[in-house]
């Protein structure tokens, strides 16, 4: 009878860990996709520190001209000469990041792809084709867009957290251009006016679908150019940046509840058989 009975005293046991394992399942994907993210970051500055600096300049020209043409100005470049969207700032191909964006506020760095494609979306933060590319500059209005609410990674999730005066940057081709939260507004997806690029400005908007799990609506992050503020955007993604996304607390409260009940339960049976003996 005693050895029929031991496999039912493991029940408990067992159930826990199942339970802890499937509630460790959202804390790790998130560090593990926070990982890939600065693994991708990491890359493409070792690309653009490797690089010829001659055709840096000649990527950085190719993009004034784009945004030139782009605000109706007449670009340094002919405009038969300037490279087709796809080609823009994509010295590894059009399905490589080509710039990142940085949230210091919401502890964020993510690769930003070219297009607004699932295959963009699923891997970090598009651009959105028809906006200007984010190299800062007078009459220029880039749009970047990303998910919310995705189960394996975390995107523009916590940008409905930001506040007027907040600062976010974008870094391309080694230049880094900082943009300070001015205005704030959730509107349909056809609404697109304050997208359109505004004389004289330099402008970066951050788009996400909103509410969680209805999207009908755009949550939308308008920021303008400033002076980049001292150390900003140093810090490199690490195991503490997934602790500060609140989605991942009840997960880790979950778990730290599950690890006190079996320690709980181990050392009341390491008691009992103290006894026994």
């Amino acid at each position: 009878m005693k050895t029929r009975r031991k496999p039912l005293k493991l029940l408990p046991y067992l159930g826990l860990l199942a339970g802890l394992i499937i509630i460790a399942y959202f804390p790790v994907t998130e560090l593990v996709d926070s990982w890939r993210r600065q693994q991708v970051i990491d890359n493409l500055e070792q690309t653009v520190y490797q690089s010829d600096d001659s055709q840096r300049q000649e990527m950085l020209a190719q993009a004034r001209a784009w945004n030139e043409k782009l605000a109706g100005k007449i670009p340094e470049i002919p405009a038969d000469q300037i490279w087709p969207y796809e080609k823009q700032l994509a010295p590894q191909g059009y399905d490589v990041a080509f710039s990142y964006i940085v949230i210091p506020d919401i502890s964020l760095k993510m690769p930003v792809y070219h297009g607004t494609e699932n295959s963009a979306l699923s891997a970090g933060v598009g651009h959105l084709e028809g906006t200007s590319l984010p190299i800062g500059g007078a009459d220029t209005h880039a749009v970047l867009t990303a998910h919310s609410g995705m189960q394996n990674m975390r995107a523009f999730d916590d940008i409905r957290d930001l506040n007027n005066g907040d600062v976010f940057g974008v870094k391309t081709q080694g230049e880094l251009c900082t943009y300070q939260v001015y205005d704030i507004e959730t509107v349909l997806p056809d609404e697109i006016d304050s997208l359109t690029i505004q004389p004289g400005e330099d402008l970066c908007t951050l788009i996400t679908c909103t509410p969680y799990g209805v999207n009908t609506h755009r949550l939308l992050v308008h920021g303008r150019r400033c002076p980049v503020p001292d150390g900003f955007g140093e810090t490199r993604m690490d195991a503490t940046d997934v602790i500060k996304n609140r989605r991942v607390w009840p997960f880790l409260l979950a778990l730290a509840a599950i690890l006190i009940i079996l320690f709980i339960a181990y050392r009341k049976k390491k008691r009992k058989q103290r006894k026994e003996s």
